[in-house]
């Protein structure tokens, strides 16, 4: 019966003659609305999609559908970021806590549009901004599975993939090299600033290689002697397994 409503739904959309620029934001709109209600669900945080806004559908804890304010192309970011701080009173901190986005594959790529913006131009940090993105990705999915997270990790994945085998011009997408607006320029330098702090982009150098005569505990993310015998009953190791089977 879900589904039967869903379908009903698209088709009506299709049958309205709804075409072109703002097609796509319309029907995501709508089919989470209708899912919601079907469901019984009410979700806190659904962002409405704005026109031309191709961003991704997230599902809550609770179940409910919502759409992304910042996943996705054709993202209002500066409008939704600024939207955020006026949701919280005007204050910065309290519009970055988690709990305001509906996924961290959300927050994720709010940093991630805003590096895109600070660094046009430069196709050297717009790499560095997706490998920052990817490697984040890869947390989230180990908390939120795979609903919320592959897809936006298959689409910056696949851009790398298509630029480094000479498919994608890396130019294209870091676009031309702008000067922002003064207070636009300064919110974002300082929301990066302050993800940052909270972990989001202190990419670790990958290891090239193990050292000689050791081996490499994944858990407590160290190089020991292949001779230690007692890391894996040290409280370190012990509590680093407990976090991971937590997660």
């Amino acid at each position: 019966m879900e589904r039967e409503l869903v379908v009903e739904k698209l088709i009506s959309l299709k049958n309205n003659g709804q075409s072109g620029k703002g097609f796509y934001d319309k029907i995501v709109n709508k089919v989470v609305s209708l899912y919601n209600k079907v469901k019984g669900k009410k979700p806190a945080k659904n962002h409405i999609l704005k026109d031309g806004e191709k961003h991704a559908v997230f599902k809550t804890k609770d179940g409910a559908l919502v759409g992304a304010k910042f996943a996705g192309p054709g993202s209002k970011t500066y409008d939704n970021l600024k939207e955020l701080i006026k949701e919280n009173g005007g204050d910065l901190t309290k519009a970055l806590r988690s709990e305001n986005f509906a996924s961290d594959i959300d927050k994720i790529s709010l940093i991630h549009d805003i590096r895109y913006d600070l660094f046009a131009g430069d196709s050297k940090k717009i790499r560095e901004a997706d490998q920052k993105y990817i490697a984040k990705a890869k947390e989230a999915r180990k908390v939120e599975g795979n609903f919320n997270t592959l897809p936006a990790m298959a689409g910056i994945k696949a851009k790398m993939i298509g630029e480094d085998l000479g498919i994608l011009n890396k130019d294209k997408f870091s676009g031309k090299a702008k000067v922002l607006p003064e207070d636009e320029r300064i919110l974002y330098e300082d929301v990066v600033r302050r993800l940052e702090q909270e972990g989001y982009g202190k990419q670790r150098p990958e290891r090239t290689r193990i050292p000689m005569n050791k081996v490499e505990c994944k858990v407590c993310d160290v190089f020991i002697s292949k001779k230690n015998k007692t890391h894996k009953g040290s409280n370190k190791h012990i509590l680093n397994v407990k976090i991971a089977n937590e997660k």
